[in-house]
C-alpha cells in the first residue's frame, strides 16, 4: 500500500509539473493602438500561394513554387516591368525541384530544396540583364523541411523529426539539442503541427522562430562557442486552440489559422505578420492564407506597434531604402503586388 500511495504521490506530481511546464508560457495581448494603414497596389504578378517577396537592389523577386518552370521572377519596382525569371526547375546539376527561397545579405539568397540540397545564389545586374552565379552546393540528409543558414558554420533545421528546430554543422552533424523542444512539452507527438517561420539577424547572433498555428513566438541568442540560450518566449495574442490526449496533440475540431506566418529582422526591430483570423478555411486558399495584422517588436520581445493592413498579404519584405513594406495581395481574383509606405 505504501508504494502504490508512494507512485499515485509521484505521477500526481510529475502531472503537475508537466501541466505548470506547458501554462508557464505567457500569452502577451497586444496593449498597443492599433494603427490602420493602406497599401498602394503596384502590379499584378504570376505567382501562387505561400510566396515570398525580396528585395534585390532596384528589382522586387517574387517566389513562384508552384509554377511550372519558374522558380521566381523579378520585376522592377518603378516600371512593373518583368526583368528575368529563373528557369531551373528540374533534377539536373545546378536545377531545383521545389526549393524554399531565403534572403541572406546584399543580393545572396540560400535555396533549401525538397532533395536536401541547399545552394547559395547570387543575383546581379549587368547591361540590363540579370546574372545567377550558384556559390555552393551542400547535402544535409539528416535536416528538417527548412533549413536556414545562421552563419557560415552553423545551419538551422526546421521541424525535424526530433523536435522544432536544431542546429547542425557544414556536414549535417546536430551541434546542439537544446532548442529540439516545443513549447508544449518534450514527450508530445505530431510535430508538424509546429511548422513556422524563422529569421536571423544580420549579425547573426540571433534568431527568432514563430509557429504558423500556435502562434508561439521565440527568440534564441547564440553566442561563440556557447550553447542557444532562450531569451524570451511567448503565445502572441491568442490562447493556443488545442488539447492533449496523454502524448497526443489534438486540434480544435475546425482547424483555426491563427499564427504566425511570417518574421523579418531588420536592424535591431522583428516584424510579425500575423494571422489573427479564426476560420477554418484549408490553407491553400487565399481566405486561409492571407494576413492582415502587423506587429513590430524590439529584441527583447515587447510590442512596440501594432498594424492592421487594409490590403491582407501573404508575406512580407520591409526596404529600409524605400521606407515601405512590399507584400503580395489579391486584387479581384488577381495577385498583385502591393506597397506601405512608413517608418519602423
Amino acid at each position: 500500500m505504501k508504494l502504490k500511495y508512494f507512485l499515485l504521490s509521484f505521477f500526481t506530481l510529475l502531472f503537475s509539473c508537466y501541466k505548470e511546464n506547458i501554462n508557464e508560457i505567457k500569452v502577451i495581448k497586444n496593449d498597443r493602438q492599433v494603427k490602420k494603414i493602406k497599401g498602394e497596389l503596384l502590379f499584378p504578378v504570376i505567382t501562387r500561394l505561400a510566396s515570398d517577396i525580396y528585395e534585390v537592389d532596384s528589382l522586387l523577386l517574387v517566389c513562384t513554387p508552384f509554377e511550372k518552370k519558374s522558380l521566381f521572377s523579378l520585376y522592377s519596382k518603378n516600371n512593373a516591368n518583368l526583368i528575368s525569371v529563373f528557369e531551373k526547375r528540374g533534377k539536373g546539376p545546378n536545377e531545383f525541384i521545389q526549393p524554399s527561397i531565403h534572403k541572406l545579405q546584399n543580393n545572396v539568397f540560400s535555396l533549401w530544396d525538397s532533395n536536401k540540397k541547399y545552394s547559395e545564389l547570387k543575383i546581379y545586374a549587368k547591361d540590363s540583364k540579370i546574372y545567377y552565379t550558384i556559390l555552393n552546393n551542400l547535402t544535409f540528409n539528416n535536416a528538417g523541411l527548412k533549413l536556414y543558414k545562421f552563419n557560415n558554420d552553423i545551419y538551422i533545421s526546421v521541424i525535424n523529426p526530433d523536435g522544432m528546430f536544431t542546429l547542425m554543422d557544414l556536414k549535417g552533424k546536430e551541434i546542439s539539442k537544446d532548442v529540439t523542444n516545443n513549447p508544449l512539452a518534450d514527450n508530445v507527438i505530431g510535430y508538424d503541427n509546429f511548422q513556422g517561420q524563422i529569421d536571423v539577424s544580420s549579425q547573426g547572433n540571433f534568431f527568432v522562430y514563430g509557429t504558423s498555428k500556435l502562434g508561439y513566438l521565440c527568440l534564441y541568442e547564440v553566442m561563440p562557442n556557447s550553447r542557444p540560450n532562450l531569451k524570451w518566449h511567448y503565445y502572441l495574442n491568442q490562447e493556443p486552440l488545442y488539447e492533449l490526449n496523454g502524448n497526443k496533440l489534438i486540434w480544435n475540431k475546425d482547424k483555426h489559422l491563427k499564427g504566425i506566418k511570417d518574421i523579418q529582422i531588420v536592424d535591431d526591430k522583428i516584424l510579425i505578420l500575423y494571422s489573427g483570423r479564426p476560420i477554418s478555411f484549408p490553407g491553400n486558399t487565399p481566405e486561409g492564407a492571407l494576413s492582415d495584422n502587423l506587429f513590430i517588436l524590439n529584441k527583447e520581445g515587447k510590442i512596440i506597434d501594432s498594424y492592421v493592413l487594409d490590403k491582407p498579404v501573404l508575406k512580407v519584405h520591409f526596404s529600409n531604402k524605400d521606407n515601405a513594406l512590399y507584400g503580395i495581395t489579391m486584387n479581384r481574383n488577381e495577385w498583385y503586388v502591393v506597397k506601405y509606405s512608413f517608418l519602423i
